[in-house]
């Protein structure tokens, strides 16, 4: 995932998650969460809940809605968890 994103626009894209292998692709098949939270910890966004095929992914997070600030984006594919932060600034 790319971390501390930052962008003046209001999309961001948020790749290269997941199970990886030496080579950035999804190493296997399996049921992948992608959330986006505010500070506080309320659910903003759902980018992706579902099974997903052994591959490259990636997502366009649209900021279009959200006040400027500090979000986070939690991964979540099988037992593997990551949580990066991710600001929108306008």
């Amino acid at each position: 995932m790319e971390s501390n994103s930052q962008s003046s626009s209001n999309s961001q894209t948020i790749s290269d998650f997941s199970r990886w292998d030496a080579f950035g692709r999804l190493a296997n098949r399996g049921f992948i969460t992608l959330k986006v939270y505010s500070v506080l910890g309320r659910l903003v966004r759902t980018l992706m809940n579902k099974v997903e095929q052994p591959g490259s992914y990636s997502v366009t997070f649209s900021a279009s809605g959200l006040a400027s600030g500090v979000y986070f984006y939690r991964l979540r594919a099988g037992s593997y968890s990551q949580t990066r932060k991710l600001m929108v600034l306008r």
